[in-house]
């Protein structure tokens, strides 16, 4: 996200959530543990951790000189037991403007108690179980999904709030004569395509499968995605592609066997892109 300073000075934040359902002891055994990676990755001036310190209740900072008066900045959280980290970027010695910014936009950020009644915490940006509140230059979010019992398979979402969308819609792209499909000219198979509504925006789908490997090795390999359409970008109707595929490598690079057959595997397509709705009629939640 971007968000501006009182010099209307843009400032990229990135958020990061790296742990839920952490007790407080667990929260502060993780700063540990990053303060403990950040040092072990210092190099002579480079990378040197020049402060360390508690900045609130369940709030750590970090300052991480990189290299002359650049900085990278952490702002280590505890939310609702959600563990976040906002991160910036700084130059000229202006670290402690990059953490007033992190601060202030944290303050911002509280655990949604409802996703879809009139609760004080879901009129902003969803960002897991937590609302970011106020006006971004700026909102990107990229999330991968993968299920413990369904290894073989990710989900890809994407969402830009203000992105334009492409030139060339989903389906014009994945069927052009110069797309990788028709240039791998596989045995492939195209399950379903067309457009439909989702959180009431126009989107475009795929849904495929190729032959890929060859004799032992040789495996189908599917690709289900989705991609919205809005000539008019804003917070309720953001540029959102999501991207389930199968074929994940185990740990000795040999592709997964599929854990779901074809009809389970577009149902459970369909439960998660039929599921994308408005929240408080402003934001959309993937």
């Amino acid at each position: 996200m971007r968000n501006r300073s009182a010099l209307d000075k843009p400032w990229k934040i990135e958020l990061q959530m790296v742990a839920t359902g952490l007790s407080e002891t667990q929260f502060r055994a993780g700063i540990a543990s990053r303060k403990a990676d950040l040092e072990a990755s210092t190099s002579g001036n480079l990378d040197r951790v020049t402060e360390s310190r508690s900045v609130g209740d369940n709030a750590h900072i970090f300052h991480v000189n990189a290299v002359n008066q650049a900085y990278s900045t952490e702002l280590h959280m505890l939310v609702g037991g959600h563990y976040i980290v906002a991160s910036a970027d700084s130059y000229h010695d202006q670290f402690k403007e990059a953490e007033a910014q992190l601060i202030a936009f944290t303050r911002n950020m509280a655990e949604r108690r409802s996703a879809d009644t009139g609760s004080a915490a879901g009129d902003g940006y969803c960002f897991g179980a937590l609302t970011v509140r106020g006006a971004f230059e700026k909102e990107y979010t990229t999330l991968l999904l993968r299920s413990k019992r369904h290894p073989d398979i990710t989900i890809d979402v994407t969402s830009d709030t203000y992105a334009p969308d492409p030139t060339e819609p989903l389906l014009q792209r994945v069927e052009d004569e110069q797309s990788l499909l028709r240039r791998l000219k596989g045995d492939n198979k195209v399950i379903r395509k067309g457009e439909l509504q989702v959180a009431s925006m126009k989107a475009q789908e795929w849904l495929s499968w190729i032959m890929l490997g060859e004799g032992e090795e040789r495996h189908k390999q599917y690709r289900l995605v989705l991609e919205t359409m809005r000539p008019d970008p804003s917070p309720s109707k953001p540029l959102i592609n999501i991207e389930m595929a199968t074929g994940a490598v185990d740990d000795v690079g040999s592709a997964r066997p599929l854990s779901l057959d074809e009809p389970h595997l577009v149902n459970l397509w369909d439960g998660v892109t039929r599921s994308l709705r408005p929240v408080q009629g402003k934001q959309v939640r993937p």
